[in-house]
């Protein structure tokens, strides 16, 4: 396994062209951790459609790559875009969710 504290690291907001990153990255997600995640066992497709959704929706999502890989992601819904999301955090910035790969 390499070392990911030597390798160089590239924090940036991400586009629509890092969509297969972004959905490998929630497809690696394990099964206990989609039911955390998610509230309830996300299947590909749903997992799939959401990094989209977000990429097309999020009002700011960063992603952490390193050796030009991603490797961890931030998304910051507004509240009015979140209001139907049923497992979210609010304040009074918004709903903010975060993945890290292992």
């Amino acid at each position: 396994m390499e070392d990911l504290r030597v390798l160089a690291s590239d924090t940036r907001l991400l586009k629509q062209t890092d969509e297969d990153e972004l959905c490998r990255i929630f497809l690696t997600l394990e099964p206990s951790a989609r039911c955390c995640r998610f509230g309830q066992a996300a299947s590909d497709a749903y997992l799939v459609k959401h990094a989209k959704n977000s990429l097309a929706n999020a009002d700011w999502i960063v992603g952490i790559f390193i050796a030009e890989r991603l490797r961890g992601l931030a998304l910051l819904w507004q509240i009015i875009h979140a209001a139907s999301l049923r497992r979210s955090i609010f304040d009074s910035a918004g709903n903010v969710e975060v993945v890290v790969e292992q």
